[in-house]
Parts: C-alpha cells; sequence; structure tokens
C-alpha cells in the first residue's frame, strides 16, 4: 500500500473527505456586482517558466476626485460581506486540507508527515476554507510536493482579490466623506467687474493713476514703474480669485 492510499483509508475513515466536500464558497452578492469597479483584474499564473509558483495578484484602482464611486451603502454592503468572506478556517477544516496535499504524493517524499500536515494546517487556518480548497485544486498540477511557503504563496494570492476589494471599499468611503465635506464648505462670489474696479480703488492704484495724470499735467515727474507694478499685483490678485471660484464650482458639480 502506498503512502497516499493509506492517507486516502484515513481520511475516509476520519471524514476528512465530508469536511472538504461541505466547504462552500461564500456568496458575494455585492462584490460580484462591484468587482470591475474596484480592481483592475490582472491574474498573473501560478507557475512561471521555471516552474516556480508566484502569486496572483489583483492591483485595485486608483481612488482620485475624478472617480466614479460606488454608493455609500454598497460599500458598506460590500465590507460586510467581504468581513464574512474573510474569516479563516476552523481547525478541522484546514488539517482536512492539509491532509488532501499530503495525500496526493508518495511518503519518500516526506521526512516527516506529522510535521508537514501541521505546518500546512497553520498555513490553511490562516485564510477562508474556500479559498484553501481552491488553492488545493491549483496545487494538483504539482509534480513535487509543494512545501508550506509555497502553498502560502497560492493562498495569498488567491486572498489578495478579497482583502484589495475590502480595503478599495474603504477607499470609496473615505473619498465618499473628502467630498461631502468639500461641498459642504462655503464658496467665495465671483467677482463682478464693480468690484474689481471697487478692489483696485481700495488698493490705490485708482489714486495713484489720477496722481499720475495731475503729475503729468503739472510739468511734474511720474513713477510710472511704481503704478505698473501695483496695477499688475492687483489683477494677479483678481486673477486668482476668480480661477479658485471656477474650480470649487467644478468640484462641487
Amino acid at each position: 500500500m502506498t503512502h497516499g492510499t493509506a492517507v486516502a483509508k484515513r481520511d475516509a475513515e476520519g471524514k476528512a473527505p465530508a469536511v472538504i466536500a461541505a466547504i462552500r464558497a461564500p456568496g458575494l452578492v455585492v462584490f460580484e456586482k462591484h468587482r470591475e469597479d474596484l480592481l483592475l483584474g490582472w491574474d498573473y499564473d501560478e507557475l512561471d517558466a521555471a516552474g516556480k509558483l508566484v502569486p496572483r495578484r489583483w492591483p485595485a484602482r486608483p481612488v482620485s476626485e475624478y472617480t466614479k464611486l460606488i454608493p455609500v451603502g454598497a460599500c458598506h454592503a460590500l465590507i460586510g460581506e467581504l468581513d464574512a468572506a474573510l474569516a479563516p478556517a476552523v481547525y478541522g477544516q484546514a488539517k482536512a486540507l492539509a491532509r488532501l496535499v499530503m495525500g496526493r504524493y508518495t511518503k519518500r517524499e516526506l521526512n516527516d508527515p506529522e510535521i508537514y500536515v501541521f505546518e500546512l494546517t497553520r498555513v490553511f487556518g490562516e485564510a477562508p476554507a474556500d479559498l484553501g480548497r481552491e488553492a488545493c485544486d491549483r496545487l494538483r498540477i504539482r509534480v513535487f510536493m509543494p512545501n508550506a511557503a509555497e502553498v502560502k504563496i497560492v493562498l495569498d494570492g488567491l486572498v489578495s482579490e478579497r482583502a484589495n476589494a475590502r480595503a478599495q471599499a474603504k477607499r470609496h468611503l473615505a473619498e465618499h466623506a473628502r467630498r461631502r465635506a468639500a461641498a459642504a464648505k462655503p464658496k467665495p462670489d465671483v467677482v463682478t467687474p464693480k468690484q474689481a474696479a471697487a478692489i483696485l480703488e481700495d488698493s490705490g492704484v485708482r489714486k495713484d493713476l489720477d496722481d499720475a495724470e495731475a503729475r503729468a499735467k503739472a510739468g511734474q515727474p511720474v513713477p510710472g514703474y511704481a503704478i505698473r507694478m501695483r496695477e499688475r499685483t492687483a489683477a494677479a490678485a483678481l486673477e486668482t480669485f476668480n480661477r479658485q471660484r471656477e474650480a470649487a464650482e467644478a468640484a462641487g458639480e
């Protein structure tokens, strides 16, 4: 009897196959609806050209002031849904998954089966049970027995999709709050031509122009450089003020 056959017999007696068969993926209704709004969906293969395991990655979409946000209610529902979906496997499920991986290989590939099962149980116990089962299916293509680190790489790649989506939903909530705070700020009024003339009057530019005209009529020297500088300064201040106002109105839309 080979080692794999012996493990399969033990599993049958200990009902490990029944434990694994009972593992079901959670219904992620909200997540599936908004997956493309949250994640870019890049998916790297688990085996590179050298036959080594590499993780799957699910990068999140950048969130900025121009991002089309998921509704607040959907964000809260999504976070609650993924909190439940990220719950780690219980001990019995983790150990059954570890024994499933071990049972696919022969005895000569193991130095100590008990230590191997113990280490894999710890790894599977850090991830949701349904993702642990999917990792077992992906590891089935391995010719050689994977160690605990390689199993964890596959698991981390599977978990990253849900973990990144949950973090992204929180970023959407934070952006919602930022936009509400920005919309609540008082907006300055647009400067009208009359207000601009009044500002010029208050800044002293108009008085300096009148003084310069009187000096010219009286044949006295006119400090034109100083007048032009003050006039340009006031005009620049008005232009900046109006630009900020337009930007505030555009952000409010």
